[in-house]
């Protein structure tokens, strides 16, 4: 009889071969039926089912005890808050800087264009922040804070301006960054502190200036609230990173056209107007001190 046929009749040719990874599985299930291999088995199906157990302990506490008491929305481009778009809006520009676009007609996009094009806000940043209650009962707020988070020198740069329709100076919360230790001062009707109380759903608003003239700030609001027994601390800022607010830069600024160049408007004959269009590199506009007889 050949060799194959003798193997298949007494079942040799279907032992695993010693080293292959059918012998090392069968070593393995045969562990697990031994005394250590069903105490090792216990362990770790309890370790398993603890984990599972205490961490979704751990989540639900995150999401039921934790969550958020309020919730924060900041709008910083002034002409969408109806406290400041009445106001006309000034930023400084690096000089040196040639985009090549426009802030577009009107003064809705002129904000977001100056950010987006390495502008800042200057001397002031005029922003509105609103609270809305997100817990059961009454989430209470209390001392508003700001926060410097950095300091720089002002640098080299030029005024942009787009022109107003009227004027409005509503500060119902003012900020001098300037100061050693700047404060939010809340300034009401009827003279009373800041601080106030939201429900759920409820909502306050509140417009905020703040204002630079010694430097370049980076900054952020924090207020403490308080729901029953617990307090906490709400950070405030422009989606995660901090406002910004510099100094008016010296000299004549550039005012929009709300088409496609900025002018600086002529104070005599001998200082006529000036236009830069747009595409064309940012500079300090020229000035004349010369009087006519």
């Amino acid at each position: 009889m050949p060799i194959e046929d003798r193997d298949r009749q007494d079942g040799s040719s279907e032992r695993p071969q010693p080293g292959t990874a059918q012998e090392k599985q069968k070593s393995w299930r045969d562990f697990f039926f031994t005394l250590p291999g069903q105490v090792l088995t216990t362990i770790v199906v309890g370790l398993a089912t603890w984990a599972v157990t205490h961490f979704t302990g751990v989540l639900d506490t995150w999401f039921k005890d934790e969550g958020p008491w309020v919730k924060v929305a900041v709008q910083t481009n002034p002409y969408r808050v109806g406290s400041f778009n009445n106001k006309a809006i000034y930023g400084a520009m690096p000089i040196g800087a040639r985009p090549a676009t426009g802030p577009g007609t009107g003064c809705d996009g002129f904000h977001d264009w100056l950010l987006k094009h390495g502008g800042t806000d200057a001397p002031q940043s005029n922003l509105q922040v609103v609270v809305q209650g997100n817990a059961d009962g009454e989430v209470q707020i209390s001392n508003l804070r700001v926060l410097i988070t950095g300091r720089q020198e002002p640098s080299r740069t030029v005024g942009v301006v787009c022109p107003s329709a009227g004027e409005a100076n509503p500060r119902p919360i003012s900020i001098d960054l300037d100061k050693a230790s700047p404060r939010a001062v809340y300034t009401s009707p009827s003279g009373r502190p800041f601080g106030f109380t939201v429900k759920q759903g409820e909502t306050e608003t509140f417009p905020i200036t703040a204002t630079a003239h010694a430097a370049h700030y980076s900054w952020r609001l924090e207020f403490d609230m308080t729901w029953g027994t617990k307090t906490s601390t709400q950070l405030v800022d422009d989606h995660g990173k901090p406002f910004r607010t510099a100094p008016r830069p010296g000299g004549p600024s550039w005012v929009w056209d709300f088409q496609n160049a900025w002018t600086v408007p002529g104070t005599a004959v001998t200082s006529p107007p000036q236009r830069l269009s747009v595409g064309e590199e940012f500079h300090i506009p020229q000035r004349s001190d010369r009087r006519t007889g």
